[in-house]
């Protein structure tokens, strides 16, 4: 544990940066593996969109690259059609 304050508020702003940016990812993955669920059942259209937004907000924020927030779309793309 760090003895200085500021590194203390360090470790502290890092764990909560850390739960968002997991929580983040995890929205992406979830997306993913729905809209292929759903692309088997028939349903693209409407997860499509879900997915979509899943991946603008990770690649907004530094969670993901842009390129691999855009390769899961883009392979469900290439799949649906």
């Amino acid at each position: 544990m760090p003895i200085i304050k500021s590194a203390k508020k360090r470790v502290k702003t890092a764990t909560k940066a850390n739960v968002r940016n997991t929580r983040t990812r995890k929205d992406m993955r979830e997306a993913v593996k729905a809209f292929n669920k759903a692309l088997e059942s028939g349903k693209t259209a409407e997860i499509s969109k879900f997915q979509k937004a899943a991946a603008k907000k990770a690649a907004a924020k530094p969670v993901a690259r842009k390129v691999s927030a855009k390769k899961p779309a883009a392979k469900a793309k290439k799949k649906s059609s």
